[in-house]
């Protein structure tokens, strides 16, 4: 998800999808021009934060990482 997007930014966006129950645990992986912390997107609740520009290497990871918590919950 990028947090700069034309109609909605990518906050609104994450909010509304941990507001409905059916996209609540839908794996989101934050993708941002704008350095955060952890601290600043926690209520989020995000799998992963990249900084752009990001390696190929580590966006490959962080999904990896979310198929491997998914397998993990049975999903």
């Amino acid at each position: 998800m990028d947090l700069m997007l034309p109609d909605l930014d990518g906050f609104e966006a994450i909010r509304l999808l941990r507001e409905t129950e059916r996209t609540r645990e839908v794996p989101v992986i934050i993708l941002s021009a704008v350095e955060l912390s952890a601290d600043d997107t926690r209520p989020l609740g995000p799998t992963a934060l990249l900084t752009k520009p990001f390696s190929r290497l580590d966006l490959i990871a962080a999904v990896r990482a979310n198929l491997r918590m998914d397998r993990s919950l049975g999903r």
